[in-house]
Formats: C-alpha cells, sequence, structure tokens
C-alpha cells in the first residue's frame, strides 16, 4: 500500500469515525502479505527439493524445526555426505521497477549463518547414523528467484 494512500485512508477514517474498521483493514492487509511472503518461500522450497532431487540428492527432511533454529531442507548428496540447505526465495521485479539489487542469497545474514550451523550441527549430533566418517556434512544454500516461467536457481556448495 501507498504511504499516501495510507495516509488518506486514515484521515478518511478519523473524519468518518470507523477507525476501527480501517485498523482491521490494515491488520487483514498485514496478514496478507505475510502469507504471501509464506507461501512464496513454500514454493521456493518444494522448488529447491526438486532442482536437488534431479541432480541425484535424496531429501531426508524438510521445515526441520528445534527452538535454536529452522533447517529448510535435509539432503543426501550422491556422494552420501550428509548436506543441509538454506533455501532464500525472492521475486523477481517487474522489469520496468528500480530495484535494490538484492539477490536472495544477500539475505544470508553472518547471524542467520551462525544459526544455521549450529542448528545443522545439533542435528548431525542426534542423527549420527546419516554423518558419513569419511564425508562428515556440508551446508549448501540455495538460491530462488521467481520469474514469470517459473524459478531461476543458483546453488552454493559448502557456503
Amino acid at each position: 500500500m501507498k504511504p499516501t494512500l495510507f495516509i488518506f485512508m486514515y484521515l478518511f477514517c478519523l473524519s468518518t469515525n470507523i477507525l476501527t474498521h480501517f485498523l482491521h483493514y490494515r491488520q487483514c492487509y498485514n496478514s496478507l502479505v505475510i502469507t504471501k511472503n509464506a507461501e512464496l518461500g513454500t514454493h521456493g522450497e518444494s522448488a529447491a527439493c526438486l532442482f536437488l532431487e534431479r541432480k541425484g540428492y535424496k531429501i531426508i527432511d524438510r521445515n526441520v524445526r528445534y527452538p535454536w533454529g529452522e533447517l529448510d531442507v535435509v539432503t543426501q548428496a550422491p556422494d552420501g555426505t550428509l548436506v543441509f540447505v538454506e533455501v532464500k526465495t525472492m521475486t523477481e521485479p517487474p522489469a520496468n521497477a528500480r530495484g535494490s539489487g538484492l539477490r536472495p542469497e544477500d539475505h544470508m545474514t553472518g547471524e542467520k549463518m551462525e544459526k544455521f550451523r549450529r542448528t545443522a550441527s545439533l542435528y548431525a549430533g542426534h542423527r549420527h547414523e546419516l554423518v558419513r566418517d569419511d564425508r562428515g556434512y556440508r551446508l549448501d544454500l540455495v538460491a530462488l528467484v521467481r520469474t514469470a516461467g517459473g524459478f531461476a536457481v543458483r546453488h552454493y556448495e559448502n557456503v
């Protein structure tokens, strides 16, 4: 919602004494944005799994949640290595839009990377039967950009 439209609607609601309805509308709008982002993330994770399966990876787990962090995808690489995959998804801005120039992988901050490492390490410690002694485990990042025709995918190994 554009700020000017938001301000106009707010002032209109104040003048007509329906501020309660406006605030309810704004809450619903915010929920819709969050739902759309969650939906994009879910589609991105599914596309990442399909991409990895086509490369010979075996999907072991998805959306593993702990109080201290989450793992998007847990896989086994074709060589038997246990691989934890963080998936970052964005929509492609319209061709005429002036974007920020950010890519999905730019959202993998140092803090998020540390949380990812810690969560993967704890998962591997609890599921040691999945970790081969000669291979260990690895952390990968799959970055997706939703385009009109599907997803553009970049796979970074051993981040």
